[in-house]
């Protein structure tokens, strides 16, 4: 019966921190994509990205490097303080103005802008660069509400496994507690119901 008890509750254990762990995630996701939503949005309106983003050639135009470059140390303050792993600034053609990799400035972004540039947002996990991140994707808008390109901001699944596996060693603690309580508690009532009852008349010897 002890063992059955035990079994049980190492079964009960288990199965409570796989959901835990699988809620961990489930909120990790979630949290990443409300944070790259919140960052791409600040960038795609900030004063400075709108203006440069709005000048006929300013992807091409040599004369608009400094305003390319202006725009690009802006992003990379915005990443490192928010914690997004890349912020790519794009045209309307989809060419990067900005990216981690200053050699992929330039080169076309990889991802689904098409519904951005139409004016939407674009919220998803997609396989780019940096390789598989939770991405949003949002219209930049010039002052007379014209779309003159696209900011896309991510967190790598890369990170997210990290940052899960830095909770671990809470979860497996706390499970590991639990089991230790459960444990002992099934053997201090194992020992009680296994006394032996006294005898008719013993009590009153």
């Amino acid at each position: 019966m002890l063992v059955l008890q035990l079994l049980v509750v190492s079964v009960v254990t288990a199965g409570c921190s796989a959901a835990l762990v699988w809620q961990l995630r489930a909120d990790g996701r979630r949290d990443a994509a409300e944070l790259v939503t919140a960052v791409a949005g600040a960038v795609a309106t900030d004063p400075g990205v709108r203006t440069a983003l709005a000048v006929p050639g300013g992807t091409t135009d040599p004369a608009l490097a400094d305003e390319r470059a202006a725009v690009r140390v802006h992003v990379e303050e915005v990443r490192e303080r928010t914690g997004a792993d890349f912020i790519t600034v794009m045209d309307t053609a989809t060419v990067r103005w900005t990216h981690p990799d200053p050699a992929r400035v330039g080169g076309r972004f990889l991802g689904n802008a098409a519904a951005a540039l139409a004016g939407g947002r674009v919220v998803e996990t997609y396989t780019g660069t940096l390789g598989p991140s939770v991405r949003a994707v949002v219209p930049v808008r010039a002052a007379d509400g014209r779309v003159v390109g696209a900011v896309a901001a991510g967190v790598t699944t890369r990170t997210l496994a990290q940052d899960l596996l830095e909770q671990l060693p809470l979860v497996l603690g706390a499970a590991a507690a639990a089991l230790a309580v459960s444990v002992a508690g099934s053997l201090a009532l194992s020992r009680w119901g296994g006394r032996a009852p006294p005898a008719p008349g013993q009590a009153d010897q």
